[in-house]
């Protein structure tokens, strides 16, 4: 997927895109929510393994190439297990994937509030071509304080 797509705003479709936000939303937040209990059931899985392999080991450290059964061995011989190794780059990965749907998701946020403030600048007009020539921003201030200057002037006479 990719998330920079997601997070680009076509201006020109504002209420496609507010109707696009929130399903957009929903499905990177379901992503992530998947991507979590993934994290979740790959960490029992090793907890699992760990304790299966600790008890396999004291059972039958021979087996297993210890010739003194001790902690550090029984750690340093579960460390060595290629099974356990394999679950933890899945576990990596699948850490980097919730961190990543994590960080979309904070895009997400940040894309609802550019929208909402895209909207309020197409309403006031703020965002809309200038009516008048190609009068610059600065002008457009002046002129609009003098017509508050104006107006005061007026009300007090």
């Amino acid at each position: 997927m990719s998330y920079q797509k997601l997070m680009q705003i076509n201006p020109n479709d504002l209420s496609g895109e507010w109707l696009e936000q929130a399903s957009v939303y929903q499905e990177v937040a379901e992503m992530t929510a998947d991507a979590k209990k993934e994290i979740d059931d790959l960490k029992d899985a090793i907890s699992s393994r760990e304790a299966t392999l600790d008890q396999q080991i004291r059972t039958d450290p021979i087996g297993y190439g210890i010739p003194k059964v001790t902690d550090k061995a029984v750690i340093c011989r579960i460390e060595l297990d290629d099974g356990l190794a394999e679950m933890r780059k899945k576990l990596n990965q699948a850490v980097h994937t919730h961190n990543m749907l994590t960080g979309a998701l904070t895009a997400l946020n940040h894309r609802k509030h550019a929208l909402e403030n895209l909207v309020q600048l197409t309403v006031t007009g703020i965002y809309a071509e200038p009516k008048k020539g190609k009068q610059t921003v600065k002008e457009m201030v002046e002129a609009k304080a003098q017509d508050r200057l104006k107006s005061k002037a007026r009300k007090r006479s």
